[in-house]
């Protein structure tokens, strides 16, 4: 009788865990799904030389879910740069970070080398209420006016389709 209820409450106990570790796997993947999608930012700057013509950058950011993982596809065309980048994102419904993990065929640098190190902090993107807010990290190398600035480069820049 002893050895029958000891395994029931052994059985209870086990599935409450199992619950609770589901609840929060859950929990964290929801966060996480309000993400999914492009995020574009287009930048126009004067040309050096000629006052009527000008130079423009676009990012296009695809954030995606692919088994329970969440990566971002980073892409930046203009201001003589083709760049393309493979990243993971992690954080919440609130904030998250964008790491780069693998150079992607269609840049320049692939096959020649990283375009950054392994797991460096690339973007960070927040919500305050309903504005979307960006901290630059290291994708501001690739801009033609942020790489010159230190590392508080904070405002609103990318927008979600």
């Amino acid at each position: 009788m002893k050895k029958r209820i000891n395994i029931l409450h052994f059985i209870l106990i086990s599935m409450l865990f199992s619950l609770i570790f589901i609840n929060i796997v859950y929990s964290n993947k929801n966060c996480l799904d309000n993400w999914i999608g492009d995020y574009y930012y287009v930048a126009k700057f004067p040309h050096t030389t000629d006052p009527n013509a000008s130079y423009f950058i676009g990012y296009k950011i695809t954030i995606y879910d692919e088994s329970g993982e969440y990566f971002a596809e980073i892409n930046n065309n203009g201001w003589f740069l083709q760049t393309s980048s493979l990243a993971r994102v992690t954080g919440n419904e609130n904030s998250i970070n964008i790491t780069f993990i693998e150079t992607l065929p269609q840049d320049s640098l692939y096959g020649i080398t990283e375009r950054y190190e392994n797991n460096e902090l690339l973007i960070e993107f927040q919500y305050n209420n309903s504005e979307l807010q960006t901290y630059w990290w290291a994708l501001r190398y690739e801009h033609p006016t942020f790489f010159e600035v230190g590392n508080n480069i904070f405002g609103v820049f990318f927008e979600k389709e």
